[in-house]
């Protein structure tokens, strides 16, 4: 029996593909496709550097692999400009900057709710550029990442600029990107994920307990309450090492002291 066959669009790539950019493919065939394209990754790496594949490495084939395999389903993929509605169009597109070398938003939380992006589909940042920033000494080298997403969409636009990472992961200005504390930003990203689940009425409280000041502005109230949190928990020492006998307490002291001479 013949295989039933399916026309997809594959963008191009490295493979030497000289037919039009739609072709027939099985799925067999396309699994072929996929795992000749992760073999030619994989080749490329230097045999230096086998036994350890770099993040960099890693993020280029999953980057392909993303890429070579259609996606068909809002949700799955990123929407394409002629899929936006005229009255929502951008004439001139906005950006927005990441401080990752690569990041994509699939929605958004607030307060216990799901919030999906206008269109459900995810909005992917790309690879800008990354280079070493060097330090005073060469422990405090910093490795500097910056991707960028192109919005065409005014829905878009109004929902990243509302989403509860916009000026923690993510921003309008590049050298906001540039310049973000990635180990603190980090923190209050993961302070952010565990607020997100909370009501307003939580959140009010909770602010309320660490001393915050309460306004009528809930997202404001939760925004500030996650970068005090981010902060206490960064500042808060490194608990020091437990005793060996776990029933030991400065009471002993004197006891084990003459147990021992």
């Amino acid at each position: 029996m013949t295989a039933k066959k399916q026309t997809i669009d594959v963008p191009s790539t490295d493979l030497d593909i000289k037919a039009d950019d739609k072709i027939s493919l099985t799925k067999g065939e396309l699994k072929s496709l996929v795992d000749k394209l992760l073999d030619e990754k994989l080749k490329a790496i230097p045999e230096k550097e086998s036994g350890r594949i770099s993040n960099a490495h890693l993020e280029g084939i999953l980057d392909v692999l993303r890429d070579s395999v259609p996606q068909k389903n809002y949700g799955q993929r990123m929407i394409a400009e002629s899929e936006i509605d005229v009255a929502d169009y951008l004439d001139i597109p906005h950006t927005f900057f990441c401080y990752s070398f690569s990041y994509t938003l699939f929605g958004d939380v607030k307060f216990g709710r799901q919030v999906k992006s206008p269109y459900g589909t995810p909005v992917k940042f790309k690879p800008l550029y990354r280079y070493k920033r060097k330090g005073s000494t060469r422990f405090e080298n910093a490795t500097v990442s910056v991707s960028v997403a192109t919005i065409r969409s005014k829905q878009e636009l109004e929902w990243l600029r509302t989403h509860s990472l916009f000026g923690i992961k993510f921003f309008e200005k590049i050298g906001d990107a540039q310049n973000a504390d990635v180990t603190f930003s980090e923190k209050v990203v993961e302070t952010s994920n565990r607020l997100n689940s909370m009501s307003q009425f939580e959140v009010i409280e909770r602010a309320k307990v660490e001393g915050l000041v309460i306004s009528d502005d809930v997202d404001d109230i939760k925004r500030r309450l996650c970068f005090h949190l981010a902060e206490k928990n960064i500042k808060r020492p490194t608990p020091g090492p437990k005793p060996i006998d776990m029933n030991w307490n400065p009471s002993r002291t004197d006891e084990v002291v003459n147990e021992t001479y």
